[in-house]
C-alpha cells in the first residue's frame, strides 16, 4: 500500500509540474536554433527564456528579407523592427515596416469603438473609415452609413495563433 501511495504521489507531482525534468533533455539541445526550438515548442507568441540564441537570429532575418523582397533594407533596420514566433512547430517572422502591428492579435470584433462612432458622426456617409481611426488590428474594412460605422468586408485573416496572417511569413531553414 505504501508503494502504491508513493507511486500515486509521484504521478500527481509529475502531472502538476508537467514533468519538466523529463522534457528538458530534448529541449536543451535545441535552445539556440530557432527552427529546432519551434519544432520542440510548437506554439509560442514570444520565444521564452528557454531559447538561448540571438534575439533575432540571422537565419530568420535572411528568410524574412527573402519573403519581403527587402534586399535594400539594412540588416540592423530589419533586425530591430522584426519579431519571430513559433506556430505549429514552425518559425514565423514579421517586420513592423509601415505601421504593421506584428505583436498585436487580430481584432475580429464587428462592434465599432468610440473613435469610429465619432468619425461617422463627423462623416456620416464616408465610404471608408481610415486605419488611423479603426486601428491597424481590425480584420475588416469599415465605412459610415447614416452616421454609424459598418463593417464592409473582411480584409485580413487571423492565423491559428490569432495574429493577422498577412503580416507573418513562414521562415524555412536555409539548406547549406
Amino acid at each position: 500500500m505504501k508503494l502504491l501511495t508513493s507511486a500515486l504521489c509521484l504521478f500527481l507531482i509529475c502531472s502538476l509540474c508537467s514533468c519538466s525534468f523529463l522534457k528538458t533533455s530534448s529541449i536543451e539541445r535545441t535552445m539556440n536554433d530557432p527552427f529546432a526550438y519551434c519544432a520542440a515548442t510548437g506554439n509560442i507568441d514570444i520565444p521564452s527564456a528557454t531559447y538561448s540564441g540571438p534575439a533575432m537570429p540571422p537565419e530568420v532575418i535572411k528568410g524574412l528579407r527573402t519573403a519581403l523582397r527587402a534586399e535594400a533594407v539594412p540588416e540592423p533596420v530589419l533586425a530591430s523592427g522584426s519579431f519571430w514566433r513559433c506556430m505549429g512547430g514552425k518559425v514565423y517572422a514579421c517586420f513592423t515596416g509601415a505601421n504593421i502591428p506584428c505583436m498585436a492579435k487580430a481584432d475580429t470584433s464587428k462592434t465599432p469603438d468610440v473613435a469610429m462612432l465619432r468619425f461617422c458622426t463627423d462623416n456620416p456617409e464616408s465610404e471608408i473609415i481610415p486605419a488611423s481611426v479603426t486601428g491597424r488590428f481590425t480584420v475588416y474594412q469599415w465605412r459610415c452609413r447614416n452616421g454609424l460605422p459598418e463593417a464592409v468586408k473582411q480584409i485580413a485573416t487571423p492565423d491559428a495563433n490569432g495574429f493577422i496572417s498577412e503580416h507573418w511569413y513562414e521562415i524555412k531553414p536555409v539548406k547549406e
